[in-house]
C-alpha cells in the first residue's frame, strides 16, 4: 500500500493561497493520496452531520458540515467526535499514513487516524489570535511534544516553541514562489526601454 497524507487544517484550501497550499500541493506529488481536512462548518437547515468532499487536483478536500443549531465548529469536541467517525468511514485504515497538523485543535482527530508519522507545522501563533479557542495553548504544547517532526514558519515562531520542544523543531520559513510573479516580470520587461 502506498503512503497517504492527511492534513488537518484551520484554513480552507480554497480560501487564500498560502503556506499550507504551497507546501501540500508540492508534497502531494509524493503520496498516493492526499486528503486536506478542513475545520467543520455550520450549515443552516442541516439535521445530521455529513462529510463534504471536493477534488482539487492532487488534493482531496474534506470538511464536516454540522447542523447550525448545534453551535459547534472548527475541531471542537463535538466536531472531533464526528470527524473520528466519518473520517474512519471515508479513509479506512492505512498502514503508512502521515498526519500533518496546521492546528493543534485537531490533535484528537490526528490520534484516531492511526498515523505512522505526525508532523506539526507551526505557521502562526494561533493562541495569540483574537477569538482563539479555549485550550489552544495547552493543545499547542501537547502537539509540540507528540509530533514526530515539527516545522516553524519563521525564526520568531521557532524561538517560541523552544521551551516545549528544545530539539527537533526545524525552522522552515515561508518564502516566495517566483513563478507567481513571472507574468508581472514579463510585462515589466516588455514595457522597459532598452
Amino acid at each position: 500500500m502506498a503512503a497517504e497524507l492527511v492534513v488537518l487544517s484551520h484554513l480552507r484550501w480554497t480560501f487564500v493561497w498560502q503556506r499550507p497550499q504551497q507546501l501540500i500541493s508540492r508534497l502531494s506529488r509524493h503520496f498516493a493520496r492526499t486528503w486536506f481536512v478542513e475545520e467543520a462548518e455550520p450549515v443552516a437547515g442541516l439535521t445530521t452531520p455529513l462529510l463534504a468532499e471536493d477534488d482539487q487536483g492532487t488534493v482531496t478536500r474534506l470538511w464536516l458540515q454540522l447542523p447550525a443549531t448545534w453551535s459547534a465548529s472548527g475541531f471542537d469536541t463535538t466536531a472531533s467526535q464526528w470527524y473520528t467517525v466519518l473520517l474512519a468511514e471515508r479513509l479506512g485504515g492505512h498502514a503508512d499514513r502521515t498526519v500533518w497538523l496546521y492546528t493543534p485543535m485537531a490533535l484528537d482527530v490526528a490520534r484516531t487516524l492511526g498515523p505512522s508519522i505526525v508532523v506539526y507545522d507551526v505557521m502562526d501563533d494561533l493562541a495569540a489570535f483574537r477569538f482563539a479557542p479555549t485550550g489552544l495553548a495547552l493543545r499547542q504544547r501537547q502537539a509540540l511534544r507528540e509530533a514526530d517532526l515539527v516545522f516553524t514558519g519563521g525564526r520568531s515562531l521557532h524561538r517560541s516553541v523552544q521551551d516545549v520542544r528544545p530539539s527537533g523543531a526545524h525552522c522552515f520559513p515561508s518564502g516566495v514562489e517566483p513563478e507567481h510573479y513571472e507574468t508581472a516580470i514579463a510585462l515589466r520587461r516588455r514595457r522597459s526601454p532598452g
